[in-house]
């Protein structure tokens, strides 16, 4: 297991999903955090929702343009993964 996972419960995670008119910021639990194939830390967006009492219905709504995966740590913000949405879920 990498450092990376090892040490993910030492800094807080948000996903941030941004609309043309509306931003969501969404708490990341520590449990939900997984190494993917590239040694990389992600989390599945439904669970991500589901711990924030939302559903993909609610995020269609918020018409998203894009979803940024962030590390909050030492009062900086470390952008890990970032993904441009154009589609409807």
């Amino acid at each position: 297991m990498s450092n990376q996972l090892m040490d993910k419960t030492a800094e807080k995670y948000e996903m941030i999903f941004e609309g043309i008119e509306d931003k969501w910021i969404l708490t990341v639990c520590p449990e939900d955090l997984i190494e993917n194939a590239d040694g990389e830390l992600d989390c599945p967006l439904e669970y991500v929702l589901r711990r924030n009492d939302y559903s993909l219905k609610d995020l269609n709504e918020l018409s998203p343009i894009r979803a940024i995966f962030v590390q909050k740590k030492n009062g900086d913000s470390i952008v890990l993964n970032e993904i441009s949405l154009n589609v409807n879920f």
